[in-house]
């Protein structure tokens, strides 16, 4: 971020005007980016009709001539966006693209990782998203069903950014200033007072000594572990192994809708159980035929000895059973022939079974999957459809410590995703109630298939009348009428969340994530300061209160660990990385200079409070605070009381006042000119 006089380029290209295309366009004016398109063919209708109001201009023709990306201004431009569904014309238009203007960002929408990697290498400040997976954690997002309305990742730690409602149990808040609210795990981002307008501005505009009282809405960002979304109650009994055998076991024969019962059930409706089961029934009553037969003959053997050699007659062991070379004075001729009948039969039944057996293990094309643990019984979220998305949706939610329970719908996904999580295949009317949908807390429909979303999303609303439903849809006209059908569920349409990221990434390689916050994009945003750039040599607090960003991460040049919520007395130097939240109006700022809030002057007095005051620690937080040197901090220090002139930002006025009174130094500040 350079130093300059004037904005950079507001003025971005969009290539391929198809449903994710034109959410880029809507976007983008979000953003505060001038718009030209290119479409091979104009249609007659927009599925969005405000597009022809967003757009400064449409262009039609071929995004891979030269002649027509030149007519669109690609010479002069922030980013071009190469979003058609046709990736080998997102990657021809790239190549062109760059040979026109190298130094303009490029974003494209490919789904193969390995040629993004490369792309990325060999044509520069270029980057690759798949929109079919970018939208995940939107719908984890809406999944959770909490007050979180953000959440990113900085190296191992989870961040989320909550919207809370102050409730008369908030003892942590309740009654406190907001300043005490900060702390190394928590940043408070926004105040929303119970009474009286809410604030303007998204960052820093909230009173540090306003006292908190039930209703106001605080908005504030946090580190989250692995588990904070774990319920508080874990059904131990459903996990795998010994110990709850016998819970599950007792559990399994309740009532026809014991899992037990289900499973005989569900079995018997395929044709092919149907004859394994009838025919086992026979082969049973056969050897019972034969032991009673064999006892009934010769009434002197063993009940045991007859078991046996039935079984083994059945088996073909006629000649193991009866002697073919003599006649036996112990078995009647007509037994021999009954035998011989036994052990026909017995033969036809085991070749059947072993047809059966058979027939599934080709069925099941010999893949032996892991065992899965079964569906919780309540308090979990089911997901229905698993491929990209689906399988992405629930890796954050396990990785927030929430169970998971997974429909598979198509037949082309792998048996052996997501070890450990229960899993279902087959028709929908048999796995919903397999994956106990009745007590889930929230159903995330992500298929492919927008009727079968529609469909599924209002078979869960009438099983589960209180789950959090979320639904994923393709295109705006039906995601706003399904919103209108189902008011309480979360229809997402996937290339409207695509889009932000897309538009985001015009704006460089510093775009980590994005997240709404008060009808406004909030960027996530990461920077390393360079030597000539409007960040080196300022105190974070000026950068932050300056440039209204939020920062969040500090790693000092050379340093291999960095700091969550940094102290803002740092002084930024050449190779600092840094990560801050911002609006996209402030990240804008940043790159020209143009500091939202400068500093005031203020008319300080400091003076002591008594003989206990601690001028020598006095001098350190003057110093601290406001940037001066130590040593004149000091000079200044030993001559109090003193007044001077100084610029300082509210919030680093407040804090001088507050930690020099706790040494015993008293601060009066005034405006210059004002009286006492």
């Amino acid at each position: 971020m350079e130093s300059t006089t004037a904005l950079p380029s507001n003025q971005v290209i969009v290539c391929g005007l198809g449903s994710l295309g034109q959410h880029c366009v809507v976007s983008s004016r979000g953003f505060g980016l001038r718009v030209t398109a290119i479409e091979s063919e104009i249609p007659r209708r927009w599925e969005l009709p405000e597009l022809a109001e967003m757009a400064d201009a449409v262009i039609e023709g071929d995004c891979r001539q030269a002649d027509t990306l030149m007519r669109a201004g690609v010479a002069d431009c922030r980013a071009v966006l190469l979003v058609t569904s046709d990736e080998h014309i997102n990657i021809a238009t790239a190549l062109a693209v760059r040979a026109l203007n190298p130094s303009t960002r490029l974003v494209i929408r490919s789904a193969r990782g390995k040629l993004n990697r490369l792309l990325a290498e060999h044509l520069g400040n270029c980057v690759s998203f798949d929109a079919t997976e970018l939208p995940a954690h939107a719908f984890t997002l809406a999944a959770l069903g909490t007050e979180t309305v953000g959440f990113f990742r900085q190296g191992e730690d989870w961040l989320r950014v909550v919207e809370h409602q102050v409730g008369e149990k908030d003892e942590w808040c309740l009654g406190r200033r907001l300043f005490r609210l900060n702390s190394g795990s928590r940043q408070i981002l926004r105040h929303v007072p119970r009474e009286g307008p809410p604030p303007t501005h998204t960052f820093y505009a909230w009173d540090p000594d306003r006292v908190v009282t039930a209703g106001d809405t605080l908005v504030y960002l946090e580190t989250s572990h692995v588990d904070l979304f774990r319920d508080e109650v874990l059904d131990d009994y459903h996990a795998l192994g010994w110990r709850g055998l016998p819970a599950r076991l007792a559990s399994g024969w309740r009532g026809g809708g014991g899992t037990v019962v289900e499973a005989l059930r569900r079995g018997l409706r395929r044709q092919s159980r149907r004859v394994a089961v009838f025919h086992g029934l026979i082969a049973l009553l056969l050897v019972v035929f034969g032991t009673l037969l064999f006892h009934y003959v010769q009434p002197r053997g063993f009940l045991a000895g007859d078991f046996y050699a039935a079984t083994l007659l059945l088996l073909g062991g006629f000649a193991d059973v009866f002697d073919l070379g003599e006649r036996s004075p112990d078995f009647p001729e007509w037994f021999r022939f009954v035998g011989l009948l036994l052990s026909i039969s017995g033969i036809a039944l085991v070749g059947v079974l072993y047809a059966v057996v058979t027939e599934s293990l080709l069925a099941s094309k010999f893949q032996f999957v892991i065992r899965r643990p079964p569906a919780p019984k309540g308090g979990h979220v089911v997901i229905v459809g698993v491929k990209r998305v689906g399988r992405r949706v629930a890796e954050l939610l396990q990785e927030f410590g929430l169970r998971v329970t997974c429909i598979v719908v198509d037949p082309e996904v792998d048996a052996t995703i997501l070890p450990g999580t229960p899993l279902f295949k087959g028709e929908l009317e048999d796995t919903l109630p397999r994956a106990n949908i009745e007590n889930a807390r929230s159903v995330v429909v992500t298929s492919e298939a927008e009727i079968l979303n529609l469909e599924v999303g209002l078979d869960a609303r009438a099983r589960n009348p209180d789950c959090h439903l979320v639904i994923r849809t393709f295109e705006r006209n039906l995601s706003d009428h399904l919103a209108k059908l189902l008011p309480n569920a979360d229809v997402l349409c996937a290339y409207s969340v695509a889009a932000d990221a897309f538009c985001g990434a015009a704006f460089g390689e510093s775009i980590q994530g994005l997240f709404r916050l008060n009808n406004r994009t909030i960027l996530i945003s990461h920077h390393r300061v360079e030597g000539d750039d409007n960040f080196h040599g300022r105190l974070l607090s000026r950068v932050a209160y300056g440039f209204t960003l939020i920062p969040v991460f500090h790693r000092a040049a050379g340093g291999e660990r960095g700091q969550l919520f940094p102290s803002l007395d740092l002084r930024l130097t050449a190779g600092d990385e840094l990560v801050f939240l911002s609006t996209v109006d402030g990240l804008r700022r940043t790159e020209c200079g143009d500091l939202d809030i400068k500093p005031g002057l203020w008319e300080l007095t400091l003076r002591v409070h008594n003989r206990t005051a601690d001028c020598f620690q006095g001098a350190a937080i003057f110093a601290r605070i406001v940037g001066r040197p130590l040593a004149e901090s000091r000079e200044l220090f030993e001559q109090l009381p003193q007044t001077l002139k100084i610029r300082l930002h509210s919030y680093q006025l407040h804090r001088l006042t507050r930690e020099l009174d706790a040494v015993q130094i008293g601060v009066q500040a005034e405006r210059p000119g004002t009286q006492t």
